[in-house]
């Protein structure tokens, strides 16, 4: 039977697509606000816990392409209904945003590489959702959706973090956006950061030759 296959880290993945689906439902019955996001960012807690996990205990033979699937759902197809139901004139877009986050997932699961080879879709979801909860103009966030469609599908390498305390961090911004909204701002800096990190690797790389 093909629980018994399950790993610890799958139970995570699971609970990663169980609060994307959540979220979804809720925005339909309730709209966006603060609550909304709180799915997300438990989604995004529950993907960090599936790749400890899977570092501690293993991975079972599907649990790459769960955690993707689980990925599609919860910041692939989520953050574009929220982008809709935000302003229905971003739904051209949220098309391309959402269909750009399956290809860079069915990527990730069949290549293999030491670092991430376009922008992660969590961190693409983290950061376009931080817009639109900080009531950013539409135009700014058309762009930067379109942007981070096109980033998420490039061949740019993206150094894949495993500093703990950089982890930590995170993590730790991540929980105060449940009870700061000013902490949102942070988390936004933060995505940013990553997102312009390989001006800053080409840099240091180019120095040392």
């Amino acid at each position: 039977m093909m629980l018994k296959q399950l790993k610890v880290a799958d139970i995570f993945s699971i609970l990663n697509a169980t609060f994307g689906f959540g979220g979804i439902l809720y925005l339909f019955k309730s709209g966006i606000n603060a609550n909304t996001f709180y799915f997300l960012y438990l989604s995004s807690f529950m993907d960090g816990a599936d790749g400890i996990a899977a570092n501690k205990f293993g991975k079972s033979p599907f649990g790459k392409d769960l955690d993707s699937l689980a990925d599609s759902i919860s910041f692939g197809l989520f953050p574009s209904l929220i982008l809709v139901y935000n302003d229905n004139t971003l739904a051209i877009p949220a098309l391309i945003f959402v269909i750009a986050s399956i290809l860079r997932l069915a990527r990730f699961n069949v290549i293999e590489a030491e670092n991430f080879v376009g922008f992660p879709t969590v961190a693409s979801a983290l950061l376009l959702t931080s817009l639109i909860r900080l009531d950013f103009a539409l135009g700014i966030i058309f762009i930067v959706t379109v942007f981070l469609a096109f980033l998420m599908i490039s061949d740019i390498e993206y150094v894949k973090i495993r500093n703990r305390a950089l982890l930590l961090l995170l993590g730790f911004v991540i929980l105060l956006c449940f009870f700061v909204k000013i902490a949102v701002y942070i988390l936004l800096l933060l995505t940013l950061i990553y997102l312009i990190s390989p001006v800053f690797m080409g840099v240091v790389k180019w120095k040392k030759l």
